[in-house]
C-alpha cells in the first residue's frame, strides 16, 4: 500500500492561498513523530543531494518551511512538535510497501520540481519505467532517482525478491502559493555546465560556451 505524511499542507479540495495549512493526519501522532525524528540522519543525505542538484528548489523549500514552523507557532501551537521531528526540506512524503506502481503523474507536486525517489527494502531487483523517455532505470535498493514527476509518466512493474520500499520525496505546489515563495522555474544545464572545466565544456558542449 501507500501512505502519505506531510508536516504542513493543505487538504485535498482545499488548497487555495486561504484555506488551512496543516500537518497531514498520521503525523500528529506521537509515535509517528518519534519514528520521523530518528530520520535525521538520513534526511540530512537526502537534502544534501537536493542542494546540490535542485539549488534553487532546495532554498525554496527552506523558505516553504520556514513559513510553516511560523504558521504553526502563531496559530497551532499543538502541532510544532510535528514540525519539530520533519527534518526535510521537502513539504510532503509519499511512502509505498510492496505494491506494484502503475503508470502515474505525481499531481500534487510542484510543476518545475523534481521529486527524489528513494528505494529500499531488501528486494533484489527492480526498474523504474518512464514512459515519455522510453527510459528503464535500474532501481534496485539504495538507488535514489530524481524526476519531474507532475509530466514525466512513471511506474515500476514488478520486482523481485524481498521486500520493496518507496520514499517519494516531493514539493507541494500549494504550500509555496500561500509561503509567497516563487517557483524556481526548471533546471539549466548552465548550471552544471559552469562548475566544469572549460577546456571541457568547449569540446564536448561547444552550444554553451560562454
Amino acid at each position: 500500500g501507500s501512505v502519505n505524511f506531510s508536516p504542513g499542507w493543505h487538504q485535498r479540495g482545499r488548497e487555495k492561498p486561504g484555506d488551512p495549512l496543516l500537518p497531514s493526519t498520521l503525523m500528529r501522532d506521537r509515535d509517528i513523530q518519534g519514528v520521523f525524528s530518528n530520520f535525521h540522519r538520513s534526511t540530512t543525505l537526502v537534502n544534501a543531494i537536493y542542494a546540490v542538484t535542485q539549488p534553487g528548489h532546495y532554498e525554496g523549500a527552506k523558505m516553504a518551511m520556514v513559513h510553516v514552523r511560523k504558521h504553526f507557532k502563531l496559530n497551532h501551537p499543538e502541532y510544532i512538535s510535528v514540525s519539530e521531528s520533519w527534518s526535510s526540506v521537502f513539504t510532503g512524503l509519499t511512502l509505498v510497501s510492496n505494491r506494484v506502481t502503475v503508470p502515474h503523474l505525481d499531481k500534487k507536486g510542484l510543476t518545475s520540481g523534481y521529486d527524489l525517489l528513494v528505494s529500499a527494502g531488501t528486494h533484489r531487483k527492480a526498474v523504474l519505467k518512464v514512459q515519455n523517455l522510453g527510459a528503464k532505470i535500474a532501481y534496485g535498493p539504495s538507488t535514489m532517482v530524481e524526476l519531474c514527476g507532475s509530466f514525466l509518466i512513471h511506474e515500476v512493474e514488478d520486482w523481485e525478491g524481498g521486500e520493496r520500499l518507496c520514499f517519494a520525496h516531493y514539493l507541494c505546489d500549494s504550500v509555496f502559493e500561500v509561503a509567497r515563495v516563487a517557483d524556481p522555474g526548471f533546471l539549466q544545464q548552465r548550471l552544471y555546465l559552469e562548475c566544469m572545466d572549460g577546456r571541457f565544456v568547449e569540446e564536448n558542449y561547444p552550444r554553451y560556451m560562454w
